[in-house]
């Protein structure tokens, strides 16, 4: 992992435009998301898991096109020749490799410049809530993304959580990581995390932390093992 890396703020470009979208999320859109925050589901397959992370990530991915195209806000200029699509199937050979290991290519969100072209691959997300039963999961996920032979800018892990129960979603979040970390299985592969952004939001107190993965691992309690 190496040395700690550079605060988000000051080296993702795109962190005001996630914090600004973020925020303007109202609760309506995480009602179901706060009636089971404090009762993580053990079944991977319960419909209550999928459910308020796509509501959360539709409204999510609204508001930022919102961002992009409000002439006040001030970005337009800069979201010229990017488009943001949600849960958009890339095409083309390179992304062949993951699609066989996923069935399927289609990222939560992704701003890119088009569908098919390997060149403007500015962003990928992930989105995760802390009631799921297995939410690290698509870190390696992220992983398998960063293996695909296209060059992504910024890959980003965004995870909803309680922040009173932070230290310890980050705490198992490293313990997941280095469990796995050195694993055969391509899909296990660790070699992404000085690449990967986890974002954080308490969607109760409208806050935003983001942080480096390198760094919440170098930042682990030095007895975080794999259990």
């Amino acid at each position: 992992m190496g040395e700690k890396t550079e605060s988000v703020e000051k080296e993702f470009k795109y962190y005001d435009d996630f914090k600004h979208a973020l925020t303007k999320i109202d609760k309506e859109y995480i009602s179901f998301y706060l009636s089971l925050k404090s009762n993580r589901i053990e079944d991977e397959n319960d419909p209550r898991v999928k459910f308020p992370e796509r509501i959360f990530a539709y409204e999510f991915y609204h508001q930022y096109r919102r961002l992009m195209e409000d002439k006040e806000y001030g970005r337009t200029d800069f979201y010229k020749d990017k488009i943001l699509n949600g849960e958009q199937e890339k095409q083309g050979a390179r992304f062949e490799a993951i699609k066989g290991e996923l069935d399927r290519f289609t990222p939560d969100l992704i701003l890119h410049h088009s569908v098919s072209d390997t060149s403007g691959q500015y962003w990928i997300c992930e989105i995760k809530m802390s009631h799921n039963p297995k939410p690290f999961d698509d870190l390696f996920k992220i992983g398998l993304y960063k293996e695909c032979g296209v060059k992504f800018e910024y890959y980003i892990f965004l995870y909803v959580v309680d922040f009173e129960e932070l230290g310890d979603e980050k705490a198992k979040m490293a313990d997941y990581i280095l469990k796995h970390k050195g694993d055969d299985d391509p899909k296990k592969a660790a070699g992404f995390v000085n690449e990967t952004i986890c974002f954080f939001y308490d969607p109760l107190k409208k806050d935003v932390q983001a942080e480096w993965l390198c760094n919440i691992l170098l930042d682990a309690p030095k007895n975080t093992k794999a259990q």
